[in-house]
């Protein structure tokens, strides 16, 4: 068959809605409670997002499918499309079907792809309009014409509205575009990129009924200022620098270990396997002669991959290594390396190496296991709402309640931040604590890297309790307890 990519496309859409997520992330739920109430659909970091999953959710009512499983397909959708868009690109580069089947395959296997298309996060979408850009760019590279530039910046534009990150990819084609000796191409894009800035002004005159710019700037940069994006820190940076971009390709997270703990056998047989691909990969990489490399296409267009490639990992790194903003370099990689033209069979392996992997302690767990016991504790709250809950999940079970009942409360106290303020408020509240803390400390994530997991404080301060383990969860597919804490002192 000549197509038989597609076929590959087709698979990962399946497989995506098959394992999507049970496990979502706090985000997940915060905008599948915009998507079906209605409320707080505009954010000025992804501006569109939310307005558009309500309009899907909307449009789909009809199915009497659980919302959030629906923006779940809808992102999987959107990454299948995305692969379809690079489908396309490699076929310009003149690459075989087998060479495009197994750049789809890597792509489609990396984790970080996995992980979004199967979640409800924002990062997809944008993603999608992205490629489009890239797509419309080598055509214009090709032909010079006019409206694959109106075409291009019409899909960074998108993106921008639908996430604030496509930014770094609209600077590297506007730099680029600036070196070609006829402006009009140009000044065409810069002209259609305007849509941003004016998109912006009239949600921020929505939000704020002022059109001034000092308004605008603050709506624009609203996560820095009001400080829910953290300023990078030099040692969140080398510490999970290595870390997220080995996990954009593999996953890495500590309840891999209570994986290999429950099933011995199997994670260790999935683990040789997976090894013995990877060192197949690097002996293909290393018998491979640099003098064999053949470049395709003149250094305009490979300089503007590369450039798209680095400037994402230097605002992932800025953003304390945030794997979330590494979501691109699967796709960024693979059209550099069909670029240079380096052997398809390391690609082969690595693809191979990553599906295993990932499929096995990736979506299957993330599908079928309750890594955090925070639905089980979501039910509890919900039936027992007066007492206080310190709990190491309290995003995503806020965010839970909130979509599925609508609750918004202020009795769930977050551990990781735990503090004296925080231990004088639930003293004073004189109420009934339920804690996960005693469940063998944190599962080790990139979370609890950067936050001060406060173990020592929150030993102090259950120091004189009784302790009664009153609601167990755990069994073979969860991971946490809630413990019922008596404390022995009023505080004073």
């Amino acid at each position: 068959m000549k197509n038989y990519s597609i076929f590959a496309i087709l698979f990962f859409f399946v497989i995506y809605v098959l394992l999507a997520s049970n496990n979502l992330s706090a985000d997940a739920y915060a905008y599948a409670y915009s998507a079906t109430s209605g409320k707080d659909l505009i954010f000025p970091h992804h501006l569109l997002y939310n307005p558009f999953c309500y309009l899907v959710v909307r449009l789909f009512d009809f199915l009497e499918v659980e919302p959030i499983r629906i923006l779940q397909t809808m992102n999987a959708l959107f990454t299948c499309l995305s692969l379809l868009a690079l489908r396309l690109i490699l076929k310009k580069l003149n690459k075989s079907e087998i060479h495009i089947f197994s750049s789809i395959l890597f792509v489609g296997s990396s984790f970080a792809i996995m992980r979004f298309a199967t979640d409800n996060e924002c990062y997809i979408i944008p993603l999608f309009f992205s490629m489009l850009a890239v797509l419309f760019l080598q055509k214009f590279h090709i032909a010079r014409k006019q409206q694959d530039i109106i075409l291009c910046g019409l899909s960074l534009a998108i993106g921008c509205l639908f996430h604030q990150i496509v930014i770094l990819q609209w600077l590297c084609i506007c730099a680029y575009l600036l070196f070609i000796k006829t402006k009009r191409y140009f000044l065409t894009f810069f002209a259609i990129s305007l849509i941003v800035p004016l998109s912006y002004w009239f949600f921020s005159f929505a939000v704020n009924q002022t059109w001034s710019i000092k308004s605008l700037i603050v709506f624009i940069l609203n996560d820095y200022i009001s400080g829910v994006a953290n300023p990078p820190s030099v040692t969140s940076i080398l510490k999970l620098a290595p870390i997220s971009l080995f996990r954009t390709f593999f996953q890495m997270h500590g309840y891999v270990i209570i994986l290999f703990k429950q099933h011995i056998v199997l994670y260790s047989t999935i683990t040789l396997i997976t090894i013995t691909f990877g060192i197949l990969a690097i002996i293909n990489i290393i018998r491979f002669k640099h003098k064999d490399i053949i470049k395709t296409y003149d250094n305009g267009f490979r300089i503007v991959i590369w450039a798209i490639l680095l400037t994402n990992i230097c605002f992932a790194l800025l953003s304390n290594a945030n794997s979330e903003f590494m979501v691109a370099l699967p796709f960024v990689a693979i059209i550099l390396y069909n670029l240079y033209s380096y052997p398809n069979k390391v690609i082969v392996f690595l693809s191979c190496a990553m599906f295993l992997w990932n499929i096995s302690v990736g979506l299957l767990p993330y599908r079928n296991k309750d890594l955090k016991s925070y639905h089980k504790i979501v039910e509890f709250i919900k039936q027992n709402p007066n007492n206080i809950y310190l709990l190491s999940f309290k995003p995503e079970v806020e965010n839970e309640l909130l979509y599925l009942y609508k609750t918004n409360t202020n009795n769930i106290f977050y551990s990781i931040r735990f503090n004296a303020d925080m231990q004088r408020l639930i003293i004073k509240q004189n109420k009934t604590i339920y804690t996960d803390w005693f469940d063998e400390g944190f599962v080790y994530s990139r979370q609890n890297m950067i936050e001060n997991n406060n173990d020592s404080k929150l030993k102090s301060f259950f120091a004189n309790a009784i302790i009664t383990d009153s609601t167990i969860f755990q069994s073979k597919t969860e991971t946490k307890k809630l413990y019922k804490v008596t404390l022995l002192y009023n505080g004073n």
